[in-house]
């Protein structure tokens, strides 16, 4: 089973789910937050073969930056590390527009940032991974340019409307699906997770950050939640578990590559 979106880094212990961690078949991708936390992250689980990086400047981190020589530096820092054969994509970026709307002090340098972004994996050929609030229209209009160029592209924690999943499939993304799909309020996700052709859907926890089910909270979300997003994915779609993790294996591997 592979979690396309995971912050295992950030996991108490008792958040890792003995079973599902022991199981040699499972696989997931820690997305990076600044360079020096991806760098700790390569440290302690570098010898973990399950497990592969992507890195950025988080848009939330971008936001809390100045847009000095501080922030310019810290970017060219994860272009130097971004080349690096134990990075595999190119994430997490993007935009959030509920937390930084147009007009925001911050508005312009998350724009930029997620450009500098985009254009980073285009010229290193590795897949971006995107974090996208109430924002898609502008997403996709950053986006188009690099997509028309080749790069390939995740939509993570997807939350979208059916038009959006429309414009998101047609510009060729892929989208991956997290716990609020447990969530029988969250009607747009649950249409979502039904909508997306098995090859581009792919299915995560952003543990801990976001929790399966209603009893826990945001921050309180578990390994072992993406088994409980894959049954419900499953049973939306009338399909078998087996049946749905190898799909969406199969199109994380098309996007990210084997390992």
């Amino acid at each position: 089973m592979l979690d396309a979106h995971i912050h295992v880094d950030e996991l108490a212990p008792h958040q890792f789910g003995d079973s599902l961690w022991r199981d040699p078949d499972y696989r997931a991708i820690i997305p990076g937050v600044e360079p020096q936390q991806s760098i700790q992250t390569r440290d302690r689980f570098q010898h973990e073969p399950r497990l592969r990086q992507a890195i950025a400047l988080h848009p939330w981190w971008v936001m809390d930056e100045t847009d000095g020589p501080d922030a310019s530096a810290t970017f060219a820092q994860v272009a130097e590390l971004a080349a690096q054969p134990w990075v595999l994509a190119v994430g997490e970026t993007g935009l959030d527009h509920l937390k930084c709307p147009p007009g925001h002090a911050a508005a312009e340098r998350v724009d930029a940032y997620f450009t500098a972004h985009a254009r980073l994996a285009c010229e290193l050929g590795k897949p971006l991974i995107v974090h996208a609030v109430r924002c898609h229209a502008a997403v996709l209009r950053t986006l188009q340019p690099w997509l028309r160029q080749g790069v390939r592209c995740m939509i993570h924690a997807y939350a979208g409307s059916s038009e959006e999943t429309r414009n998101y499939l047609r510009a060729g993304c892929y989208l991956s699906i997290g716990p609020p799909v447990t969530r029988p309020g969250s009607r747009r996700v649950r249409t979502a997770a039904v909508e997306i052709p098995l090859d581009r859907l792919l299915i995560e926890t952003d543990a801990p950050a976001m929790a399966a089910g209603l009893e826990r909270r945001m921050g309180e979300g578990e390994i072992d939640d993406i088994r409980r997003v894959a049954a419900e994915i499953a049973g939306l779609r009338g399909i078998s578990v087996q049946a749905l993790t190898e799909s969406t294996n199969a199109s994380a591997h098309a996007l990210f590559g084997e390992w």
